[in-house]
């Protein structure tokens, strides 16, 4: 964030967001401690609800300890079996090798062939035809 009104404006969208059930928003905390360390969340549903996007960051002191897999497991498993998703997307940057880690263990595929505009770094992964046995 740039300044405290970027900051207060991207929390106001978030809850907007929460409120009309378009996104859904976590934080991270370690269990003995409820300081917020990163955050997870399920976005831009498709109309028919049966496709969002997963976003993801923690804190890099935290990284490479096993916390964002165990969120991730959980939001990806809500995802499926509360929202009833069919698809589920991620995108990060080609260079992230601890994210490229973390959707390949969950099973998500890199799509070769797609590109998100404007952001030539970035590559898409994909869950999909998805269930709680897969995971």
């Amino acid at each position: 964030m740039t300044s405290l009104k970027a900051a207060k404006q991207f929390i106001l969208d978030r809850n907007k967001g929460i409120s009309q059930k378009a996104i859904y928003y976590w934080g991270i905390t370690l269990k003995e401690n409820p300081q917020l360390i990163g955050t997870i969340c399920l976005w831009n549903l498709s109309k028919d609800r049966t496709y969002a996007e997963i976003g993801y960051d923690l804190m890099p002191e935290f990284q490479h300890k096993g916390i964002m897999n165990e969120a991730f497991k959980e939001v990806v498993l809500f995802g499926i079996e509360t929202l009833k998703l069919h698809k589920i997307e991620a995108y990060t940057q080609y260079k992230n090798e601890g994210s490229i880690k973390l959707l390949l263990k969950h099973k998500f595929i890199l799509q070769k062939n797609k590109r998100e505009e404007g952001f030539p770094d970035n590559r898409i992964y994909l869950l999909e035809k998805i269930s709680s046995e897969t995971l």
